[in-house]
């Protein structure tokens, strides 16, 4: 089992590159705060470094949210409102289904 500090200080990491990627995108992104404890919790517990575009993702931020928050991705934490901790309460009104996120007929 790799260290914390193994996992962290790479020499390439991955997170300019993505930063440049998902800015380039068609589809706006916002970038949630990084809860920087969590991220690192999760580096731990997934095993992978930060050259990687999951370590990347969990470390430097708390989550995406993809054009507009039609689809959100998560992250390794976050201190701000719609970070993972609140998503995984409940994300899905009453009128949303599970699976795809479209709204019901009702």
């Amino acid at each position: 089992m790799q260290e914390i500090d193994e996992l962290v200080n790479v020499d390439d990491p991955a997170w300019p590159e993505l930063r440049e990627m998902l800015s380039a995108g068609s589809a706006p992104v916002q970038v949630l705060s990084a809860d920087v404890d969590e991220g690192r919790r999760c580096l731990l517990q997934m095993q992978v470094t930060a050259r990687s575009m999951l370590g990347a993702l969990a470390l430097n931020t708390g989550g995406l949210l993809v054009d507009n928050g039609w689809v959100r991705v998560f992250g390794g934490g976050s201190v701000t409102g719609g970070g993972s901790r609140v998503w995984r309460r409940s994300t899905v009104s009453p009128h949303t289904s599970i699976r795809s996120g479209i709204p019901r007929q009702v």
